[in-house]
């Protein structure tokens, strides 16, 4: 016996488990909907990653403009000068071959890792003290650092543990979100109205019926109690409770029926 026919064998008052069972589904349908409401969160997602995209591209597209600029000086050209003791004279022409190395191993990358562009650009940035080559836009990369920390977060705690990544289409998984909130708001408008609702009359009947299929309709609290004590392994979920004997008879109230009734629901979940 599972814990819904628990309630229909103690409680006889149909009205009195039809707003049971109403709540219970009311209170389901409260969940689902809150469930619902992730679509705002995934559309955030979305737009981050629109933003982390733009963002990295411009950045990258910085590299290439300060690039051309390099290219453009008179430093790669410069042959290296060294002093008698062997430290660089031009150190100008020195770090503009480094970097000039390390622009090319990100650009000429098959795989640009964020992080190496990120480290790129402040490279770039602290080079113009020496070089004096303008980094313009170089704004663009405090966006991109702040959108690689966000976004990384994102696919590593929710996109990733449900098979996406920053590159999956979220398109219909916002979709099925925004079917299933348009479902539950036409469900609970058969809530409206309470007891005159269409989601009670529907519940009434379906509880008659399962009460006339359990042959439970209309037999008084002490013939129930009395058959519950036969179902032993329903009492042992009762704590420090004694089985009865079956043949002696106790006067248990209706209130105290419906209790007993929660009371091992709660034990049958929880075992």
């Amino acid at each position: 016996m599972d814990p819904e026919e628990i309630k229909l064998a103690l409680i006889t008052d149909v009205d009195r488990l039809v707003k049971m069972f109403f709540d219970q589904a009311k209170e389901q349908l409260n969940r689902d909907y809150k469930k619902t409401l992730a679509i705002a969160a995934i559309k955030e997602v979305q737009r981050d990653i629109v933003d982390y995209k733009l963002y990295r591209e411009k950045s990258l597209e910085a590299v290439r403009t300060f690039n051309t600029s390099l290219l453009a000086s008179t430093f790669l050209s410069e042959t290296p000068k060294v002093s008698e003791d062997g430290e660089v004279i031009n150190k100008q022409s020195k770090k503009a071959k480094e970097l000039k190395e390390e622009i090319d191993l990100v650009l000429n990358s098959s795989e640009q890792q964020d992080k190496d562009i990120i480290s790129l650009g402040r490279k770039i940035e602290s080079s113009y003290p020496l070089l004096g080559i303008y980094f313009s836009n170089r704004y663009y990369f405090s966006y991109f650092k702040e959108y690689v920390s966000k976004v990384r977060k994102t696919e590593r705690t929710i996109l990733k543990p449900k098979g996406y990544s920053l590159n999956s289409d979220l398109t219909p998984v916002t979709a099925q979100y925004e079917a299933d909130k348009q479902n539950i708001m036409a469900q609970a408008e058969l809530y409206k109205g309470e007891q005159d609702s269409p989601k009670w009359a529907e519940l009434k009947v379906e509880i008659q019926a399962k009460k006339s299929a359990l042959q439970v309709e209309g037999r008084s609290a002490q013939s129930r109690a009395t058959e519950f004590d036969r179902l032993n392994y329903l009492l042992e979920f009762r704590t420090n409770l004694t089985p009865s004997n079956p043949t002696e008879t106790s006067t248990i109230s209706e209130l105290e029926l419906e209790a007993l009734a929660l009371e091992i629901e709660l034990e049958l979940i929880n075992f």
